[in-house]
């Protein structure tokens, strides 16, 4: 029971930001193409969170360890996500907020993170559980 929840929100996040991957209009688009620096950035710190979280579910043996790695990989995704939101705002491609059939895909990669950051949340969120039930059982014996 100890650990299946929080391997589920593991793998969801890692498969959700490697799927942003799958994504081209921000990896081609004009922030790819103007700065040198967006592509090879951003895709290095967005496939580093997403192999970091699923290797976080093999973490499962020391469960402090694998709440300060989950922690790490966390706000490695929030540089992540800076690093994105900064591209397009230079590049002046930043999508406005109705939604159209030509900006969709730009959004999604925006949002994907967003979306693996909860699930990385999640996680964490019940490795703290997990901390928490065993120091209850140990109290007991």
């Amino acid at each position: 029971m100890i650990q299946r929840i929080q391997s589920l929100y593991l793998l969801a996040a890692s498969l959700v930001l490697g799927g942003a991957f799958l994504v081209d209009e921000v990896w081609t688009g004009p922030a790819a193409t103007d700065q040198a620096w967006f592509l090879p950035t951003s895709m290095a710190i967005l496939g580093l969170v997403a192999v970091g979280s699923f290797l976080g579910i093999f973490l499962y043996g020391n469960r402090a360890f694998q709440r300060k790695f989950v922690s790490v990989v966390q706000l490695l995704l929030l540089v992540g996500i800076a690093v994105l939101f900064a591209g397009q705002v230079m590049a002046g491609t930043l999508p406005d907020a109705s939604v159209s059939g030509d900006s969709v895909g730009e959004w999604i990669v925006l949002v994907i993170p967003l979306v693996s950051y909860i699930f990385l949340y999640l996680a964490r969120r019940g490795i703290d559980a997990d901390i928490r039930l065993v120091k209850s059982m140990d109290r007991l014996r």
